[in-house]
């Protein structure tokens, strides 16, 4: 048995657009047994309260660079993104926001912290790969 999730999409040579997937976990036994890491791996988003404000979130550039966070979940506030890293809430940068938008499924993922780029409007902000 299979379990696969849809990990976004691609273009194929012939320009068409298709699902890319990617195997969580796989058994040839009867009973089904999953591992704590595919488990968490298998987890929804979370919704982030609306009493949480812009104001008690920490902001993306404390974050050291290489550090691994799991989304556990996003909400747009104005015109900026709240986002439940690991726990702790933050001010989604403008790389972090093209990450989250990328994503196409509802469950949690793993970011890696990465340098301070420049965004488009010449500002500068951490910026976010996923892993």
């Amino acid at each position: 048995m299979l379990v696969i999730e849809k990990d976004g999409y691609y273009y194929n040579t012939s320009k068409h657009k298709c699902p890319s997937v990617r195997i969580v976990a796989q058994t040839r036994d009867k009973s089904v047994t999953f591992t704590e890491e595919t488990k968490q791996q298998l987890h929804e988003l979370e919704e982030i309260p609306l009493n949480i404000k812009l104001k008690d979130c920490k902001k993306v550039e404390d974050i050291k660079e290489g550090d691994i966070l799991e989304v556990r979940g996003y909400r747009p506030a104005r015109s900026s993104l709240i986002v439940n890293l690991s726990g702790e809430y933050y001010i989604g940068s403008h790389w972090l926001k093209e990450v989250i938008t990328k994503q196409e499924n509802k469950h949690t993922f793993n970011v890696i912290a990465g340098p301070i780029k420049t965004t488009p409007t010449k500002n500068r902000c951490r910026s976010f790969i996923k892993q």
